[in-house]
C-alpha cells in the first residue's frame, strides 16, 4: 500500500525505537534503521525472525509466504474504491 502511494524507491528512516532501553536479555541496543524502499524494510522484518531464532530454517518458507500474502493484501486494499 505504501509503495503504491510513495513509489518503489522511497527512502525512509525508522527511528521508532530511539530512546528505548537496551534489550538486556539479548544484549542489544536498539538503533535507527534506514531503508531505500518499503520492500527492503519488509524483507528485513521477515529475515529478522529467522536470524532471531523465531523461525527455524524449515519455517523460513513462512517468511516468504508472509511477504507474498502481504503483497496480495496491499493490492486488495489499493483496489478498493476509496471515498474522499
Amino acid at each position: 500500500m505504501l509503495t503504491a502511494l510513495y513509489g518503489e524507491n522511497f527512502a525512509f528512516t525508522d527511528d521508532s525505537h530511539n530512546g528505548r532501553a537496551k534489550d538486556g536479555q539479548r544484549n542489544i541496543e536498539f538503533k535507527t534503521r534506514s531503508f531505500t524502499s518499503f520492500t527492503q524494510a519488509a524483507q528485513e522484518s521477515a529475515d529478522s525472525r529467522f536470524y532471531g531464532n523465531i523461525h527455524t530454517r524449515q519455517a523460513r518458507q513462512d517468511n516468504e509466504t508472509g511477504l507474498a500474502e502481504g503483497k496480495k493484501i496491499g493490492a486488495n486494499v489499493n483496489a478498493l474504491a476509496w471515498k474522499k
